[in-house]
């Protein structure tokens, strides 16, 4: 068992001059660090998804789940922990998530490469996700943010199938997934996060979506839409707060849009 810290985190990394590429099984995420974990730096591999599925053979053969036979890993990362950083990856062809950050606290997602994810999904999917409505009974340490999402380029990450998951018994048909930043909801107040410097390409839907997060940081972002693109037409930055804190507790600076 490696023992790790914030000061000494494990990393897990290629050897140098190699190139490392991990595909996932199906179904699966190719790396959860689960709550306890403190101390993990994951540097510089290839997540490879392996969702290769074609739209219309989907459509007519699985959405209805008689059969499941979409192909792929779920997420590239799944992270529960603290004191985590994924950076200069490349994380591309999964069905749900390239990296999903749960009950994860002192998250850095920073300098990666993210596309292709979501595509062929029948329940949604995102590209970097703060997921849940998470909160802590303690207060954050006010020299760190509780998530940093910081200089990635992502694109090609939407819904192009409406979700249906069966345990629901419903079909909500309309495209609301597939957002390639996305951060849900907190009730913490002592807490702040960044989204800054982020390249994000084409997307299908809010390019970057917020909800209420206090002393949330969101600027220097470029977001761009797929020139002449059809329906649904992507909105850049969409922010959901609360009826007293309609921003979302965030800012937004020097962010530019264009299609």
């Amino acid at each position: 068992n490696a023992r790790a810290s914030p000061e000494e985190p494990v990393l897990i990394t290629r050897l140098p001059g190699e190139k490392t590429r991990l595909i996932a099984n199906r179904k699966r995420h190719v790396f959860t660090v689960v709550e306890d974990s403190v101390g993990v730096v994951f540097r510089s591999l290839e997540l490879d998804g392996n969702a290769h599925n074609d739209h219309w053979t989907v459509l007519k053969r699985d959405w209805w789940r008689v059969n499941d036979e979409v192909q792929g890993g779920w997420n590239g990362f799944s992270l529960q922990g603290k004191h985590i950083t994924v950076e200069a990856c490349i994380i591309h062809h999964f069905n749900s998530k390239g990296v999903e950050i749960s009950t994860g606290r002192y998250v850095t997602v920073r300098y990666n490469l993210i596309y292709n994810i979501g595509l062929t999904s029948l329940s949604g999917g995102g590209g970097i996700h703060r997921k849940w409505a998470v909160n802590f009974p303690d207060n954050d340490d006010p020299g760190k943010f509780r998530w940093d999402i910081y200089g990635n380029a992502i694109w090609e990450v939407e819904q192009r199938i409406y979700s249906y998951v069966p345990s629901k018994s419903w079909c909500y048909l309309g495209i609301d997934e597939g957002k390639p930043i996305s951060a849900d909801s907190t009730k913490d107040k002592d807490m702040k996060a960044r989204i800054a410097h982020n390249l994000v390409l084409f997307g299908g839907v809010d390019h970057i979506r917020l909800m209420v997060n206090p002393n949330l940081q969101v600027y220097n972002n470029a977001v761009m839409a797929e020139a002449n693109r059809s329906e649904p037409s992507p909105d850049g930055i969409t922010a959901k707060g609360s009826a007293g804190n309609p921003s979302g507790g965030c800012s937004t600076q020097a962010c530019v849009y264009g299609g």
